[in-house]
């Protein structure tokens, strides 16, 4: 079984593997403690919504012929700054049994 836990910043992720037992390995946007804990971090907002004209073209400019919008659901995107990290931790969602959040609701 693996746990993964999720800190709202780096600095949130350090402390929580000080507070690990067990072998620490450093990888690109992760620690590995042990052989199945994996602690990796956030940079504040990590998603952003889509803009209207990046779900459908005819939004760029306004036309009463394209209202009403249709937006729902709005999809969301990684924010370019954090992309690479967003990829990180959906990579290691994928492996974890369980999941644990440090950061905020």
């Amino acid at each position: 079984m693996t746990t993964l836990y999720i800190a709202e910043k780096p600095e949130l992720a350090r402390a929580i593997v000080a507070g690990l037992i067990g072998d620490k390995k450093t990888g690109n946007g992760f620690t590995q403690v042990g052989k199945d804990t994996y602690v990796t971090w956030c940079y504040g907002h990590l998603f952003e919504f889509k803009s209207p004209e990046e779900i459908n073209p005819d939004y760029k400019r306004w036309d009463i012929n394209t209202l009403p919008m249709a937006l729902m659901p709005i999809p969301i995107q990684p924010v370019k700054r954090a992309a690479a990290q967003a990829a990180v931790i959906l990579k290691l969602l994928k492996k974890a049994t369980y999941v644990i959040n440090a950061g905020d609701p």
